[in-house]
């Protein structure tokens, strides 16, 4: 390969989390990743197409405009693909399949469909938090306006408006709503980085910008903005409807307007306040019942480690030949107790995700896409994963099992056998005994169910 440019050093890439060090064609793919055989494979989608809009056409044009052009794909790929297993209702849906664009002018990420739903829980109980804030504010302004009452009695005795003292009241919560955003500018890279901190590793955590730009520091002073409005409007209004009679008749004694106001806000504080300690109190007990519950199988002694032969120049039969030495050595090892191989490591959220084709008492396609990984005989053994139905792997089912480009387990009969856990069997098959049901990989209707289901992993 030769080195024809370099990248600005502003630009990241098109995939949030993820930030290359190196870009080559698309045509090069079989050469850079060994084992790689999907290129001209119309039955895997693993590209992303990117376009940009010419000015004054919007999206929705766009989609309509290529819509011919994406039927006129579908009817080449029945007649040139084996779809005669369709039935008539599957061919229609297939036909009838659209395409959509989506707006991407942040890039594509993984990472925001992942954690877009916990990030906006944490963003609600983040906005009760700054209201709760807020009510904390604003009974501290009432109860200073309180301890002002002589003052501002003998300012209105003096001519002044009502309207002054109330904007002068809510200048002050606005200045200190302003210096609590500023240290909140301060904090929040800090806090960022915390969080990013949590993330596994396979997330690409060390990619994930926390630096703030444009449009934060604008959210921050708008956001501190409200919060300051929102603090000192109701002292503020409170002082506008003083008049001056009330205020000198105060003036001698305790202030007693406001009172019902100061304990409107203390009840709201107490309501928000057991808000968060309810959310907190489900959020603890959820972690302890994961920590409890653990990933499903039993992680002490557990071990384990990734290698890749083909970027050593190993062929795909000399890979297979080492990485099964590597087993046989480590099945023989005094020093452990079982051992098995995995295409995707463990405990870093990995798989591959596929759509499947099921043919139990009929033929359908799951809603949504299945993560799959595959294994060798003796994996949930090691694990210690409990089988509850049906069998394990076997060395027939595993040949060549170890080679990267493999999908699933194949025998010498040229049967794809399958295991599959308990959420599985209870979302598709209803809690029904799948043992012996087929499956295909693809949604595509002349997916071909090869696949055997042999067991169920709890």
């Amino acid at each position: 390969m030769t080195v024809v440019g370099v990248a600005a050093p502003t630009f990241h890439g098109i995939d949030v989390g993820e930030v290359p060090s190196v870009w080559i064609p698309a045509v090069m793919s079989a050469q850079a990743i060994p084992g790689f055989n999907t290129m001209l494979d119309r039955r895997t989608r693993w590209m992303q197409i990117l376009g940009r809009l010419k000015q004054n056409v919007f999206l929705a044009e766009a989609q309509t405009g290529l819509q011919p052009w994406f039927k006129a794909m579908l009817d080449e790929d029945t007649r040139r693909t084996n779809i005669s297993r369709a039935s008539a209702e599957q061919r229609r849906r297939f036909l009838a399949s659209t395409l959509a664009l989506i707006p991407a002018p942040q890039g594509h990420s993984v990472l925001r469909h992942n954690f877009s739903r916990p990030l906006w829980v944490l963003f609600v109980a983040t906005v009760v938090l700054l209201a709760l804030a807020c009510l904390n504010v604003a009974g501290l302004i009432l109860a200073r306006g309180s301890a002002r009452h002589r003052e501002i009695s003998t300012r209105l005795a003096l001519g002044a408006s009502r309207g002054r003292i109330g904007r002068q009241l809510l200048a002050d919560s606005i200045l200190l709503a302003l210096a609590g955003g500023l240290l909140g500018v301060v904090m929040a890279p800090i806090a960022v980085r915390a969080l990013i901190a949590f993330l596994p590793h396979n997330t690409a955590a060390n990619d994930l910008q926390a630096n703030l730009d444009t449009r934060l520091l604008l959210f921050a002073f708008l956001v501190s903005l409200a919060t300051g409005l929102l603090a000192g409007s109701a002292p503020a209004l409170q002082a506008g409807r003083k008049s001056l009679d009330s205020a000198l008749r105060e003036r001698g004694g305790t202030p007693s307007s406001g009172l019902a106001l100061r304990r409107a806000i203390v009840t709201t504080q107490i309501a928000f306040t057991l808000i968060l300690v309810i959310a907190a109190g489900l959020f603890v007990r959820t972690l302890s019942g994961l920590l409890v519950k653990g990933p499903g199988f039993d992680t002490s002694s557990l071990i384990s480690f990734g290698i890749k032969p083909a970027l050593n120049g190993y062929s795909g039969a000399e890979e297979n030949r080492l990485i099964r030495r590597i087993s046989e050595e480590l099945r023989s090892s005094s020093s452990t107790g079982g051992s098995a191989i995995a295409r995707v490591q463990l405990l870093l959220g990995g798989a591959w995700n596929n759509s499947l084709t099921i043919q139990d008492r009929e033929r359908y396609i799951t809603d949504r896409e299945v993560q799959i990984n595959a294994v060798t005989p003796g994996f949930f053994a090691t694990l210690g994963a409990r089988i509850i139905a049906g069998r394990d792997f076997n060395e027939h089912d595993a040949l060549n099992v170890e080679a990267v480009h493999q999908s699933l387990p194949v025998n010498e009969s040229g049967q794809r056998t399958m295991i599959v856990n308990e959420a599985f069997v209870k979302r598709y098959f209803g809690g029904r005994n799948p043992l012996g049901a087929r499956v295909a990989m693809g949604a595509r209707p002349d997916a071909k169910p090869d696949t055997e289901i042999i067991g169920v992993v709890e």
